[in-house]
């Protein structure tokens, strides 16, 4: 959300701490004594949540999606240029 009002406040200029990297937060959560995993499809949640609730503890899916802009964000912006 942050990068598409930055960047209608600003066009064409640089937005600042919008760019993340992929993380694993999978990862940081087994590290903590947790269960986790990383999914890349749709077809991948159900099983994921079923581990999830199976595993009996906290447990992080991690969901590597396509950035898209937020219906929220357009919003606001549609509102801005009235």
């Amino acid at each position: 959300m942050e990068r598409e009002l930055q960047s209608f406040a600003n066009p064409g200029a640089p937005t600042v701490g919008c760019e993340l990297r992929w993380a694993r937060y999978d990862l940081i959560m087994k590290a903590f004594g947790g269960g986790g995993e990383t999914i890349e499809r749709l077809e991948e949640v159900r099983l994921a949540v079923e581990r999830a609730f199976a595993s009996g503890l906290p447990y992080c899916i991690n969901a590597r999606i396509h950035g898209v802009r937020s219906p929220f964000t357009e919003w606001q912006i549609a509102g801005k240029k009235k």
